[in-house]
């Protein structure tokens, strides 16, 4: 007991004029007044957008030109960096070297200082003494010496 051919068409041609109907709901839906001005605002700013850019097309590929030169300088200078890279790493080399030397030099210079300062207060202690004692005799004999000079020449015979 199947469905006569006219019932089974009936039902198909309901469901495909139900979903036909759904379709052009949604259709009017889409199209309404409010949608055809929403669109009709899109396309004018697409279009302002074009025009602007067709209008700065010079400018536009002057930058593009300038961005392409920065990539190659940039391109070139990241080749180069490597060398000056290393050659810094050999300046700061040096100068860890000559930290060091300067370091040991200073050590040493502190050790002569060290020992000069030794040999200075050993000369103070016995040298200076004997010096101040023999300037006292030399002052003590250029006075007596410049009383000789001065009775030689009031008496010379």
């Amino acid at each position: 007991t199947k469905p006569s051919l006219s019932a089974r068409l009936e039902n198909v041609l309901t469901t495909v004029l139900t979903k036909l109907d759904s379709i052009s709901s949604n259709v009017n839906a889409i199209l309404s007044d409010e949608n055809r001005t929403a669109f009709a605002a899109v396309v004018a700013d697409v279009a302002l957008v074009a025009h602007t850019i067709a209008a700065r097309r010079d400018a536009l590929d002057s930058g593009l030109a300038h961005a392409a030169r920065t990539f190659e300088n940039t391109s070139r200078a990241s080749a180069q960096i490597g060398p000056v890279i290393d050659r810094v790493g050999r300046s700061a080399d040096a100068v860890g070297t000559m930290g060091t030397e300067v370091a040991r030099t200073t050590a040493s210079a502190g050790k002569t200082f060290d020992a000069v300062g030794a040999d200075m207060q050993r000369f103070s202690a016995e040298t200076l003494p004997e010096l101040e004692r023999l300037l006292a005799e030399l002052s003590v004999l250029s006075t007596s010496l410049r009383r000789l000079a001065e009775q030689t020449e009031r008496n010379p015979a």
